[in-house]
């Protein structure tokens, strides 16, 4: 009798902790997927910026330099407007936020590197013109001046 009590009350326990797993299960599983999405996505962002910026080379850097020299502002706007995508060769069966968060990151630090480089050449073109104005200017005040030098020596001679 006493076995029979025990083997019920064993079966209650069983089955409550069953219940519980199962009822839990899903739960964990969802919080443990989000976390493997977050680091999936956070992956992919750092692998979208390693692509990024190994992907400006030289002859990048010198055309979004001669674009904000050549066209200052003009040249500011484009870069921030024309960012060209990642190439998505290997992106065939990826998660979609992973591959929205390499793109994301690949086009944010394009961005910023194309951005640099024409503020870069946009101020040196501004500062080349303002330097070339103000020998201009200079020199169009020292002819002024040895022109009124002269004309003060002319009337004074004759």
């Amino acid at each position: 009798m006493k076995i029979m009590v025990f083997i019920k009350r064993w079966k209650r326990a069983i089955a409550f902790y069953l219940s519980v797993v199962l009822f839990l299960l899903p739960i964990i599983t969802y919080a443990f997927d989000g976390e493997m999405d977050e680091k999936i996505e956070r992956f992919a962002a750092e692998k979208g910026r390693e692509d990024a910026i190994k992907s400006i080379g030289m002859t990048q850097k010198v055309l979004w330099f001669g674009t904000g020299l050549l066209f200052n502002v003009l040249g500011v706007g484009t870069s921030v407007i024309f960012v060209p995508g990642p190439k998505l060769t290997g992106a065939l069966g990826k998660p979609s936020k992973a591959l929205k968060a390499y793109v994301d990151e690949y086009k944010t630090i394009k961005r910023n590197k194309q951005l640099f480089y024409t503020g870069f050449g946009c101020l040196v073109g501004t500062s080349v013109v303002l330097f070339a104005y103000a020998i201009y200017y200079y020199i169009s005040i020292i002819k002024l001046m040895l022109i009124a030098f002269y004309s003060i020596l002319a009337t004074a001679g004759s």
